[in-house]
């Protein structure tokens, strides 16, 4: 039985994956995005529950932090995801050195594929569908985080990617494949 509904599970989470669109990360950090405060610039998604999170594609660096904004249901900012190479940091709740394993699976001079969760109060990244960096929060951090229902991208650049999901998320006005002509396609 048990073994049937991971098989169940598996088919679902390989046939969202097929449904997902590559889109960049546009950097809400703007001013047509008023620094990330312009709704219009988040993706709606419902981090607590979600099954596989948030997957993006981008260079890992030793200096530069990929990040993500947070938001609550009404839009209003919770904190920041940001992790490079050297450490992971989710405001307000606790910073840390990135693994060594985390580490090593990057994809060196190109981009990596990572996973960003938040599901049941969990922080977790995962590159190549393996867990390689799990936090679980408590206390006032689950309760802040477990109300993520928006997220948006700060200063990532035109080269990373995120999956966006058809049925499970929603893009803001000016989150397009062109970033509203902040990223030129090529």
């Amino acid at each position: 039985m048990t073994r049937m509904l991971l098989s169940i599970i598996l088919m679902v989470l390989v046939a969202q994956l097929l449904q997902a669109e590559n889109l960049p990360t546009c950097n809400c950090r703007t001013a047509e995005c008023g620094s990330c405060s312009n709704l219009a610039c988040t993706i709606e998604h419902d981090l607590s529950t979600s099954s596989h999170g948030i997957t993006v594609s981008s260079r890992l660096r030793w200096k530069k932090f990929n990040t993500i904004v947070l938001y609550d249901e009404a839009g209003q900012r919770i904190g920041n995801f940001q992790w490079n190479l050297r450490g992971i940091f989710l405001s307000g709740c606790g910073a840390c050195q990135t693994p060594l394993a985390l580490r090593k699976a990057r994809t060196r001079g190109g981009a990596t594929e990572w996973s960003f969760s938040l599901a049941g109060g969990v922080v977790q990244i995962a590159v190549g569908g393996e867990v390689l960096y799990s936090n679980k929060l408590g206390g006032e951090c689950k309760e802040k985080y477990e109300g993520v229902r928006r997220f948006a991208f700060s200063e990532m650049g035109c080269d990373s990617t995120f999956s966006f999901v058809e049925g499970e998320m929603e893009l803001g006005a000016r989150v397009t494949a062109d970033c509203s002509g902040t990223c030129p396609q090529q």
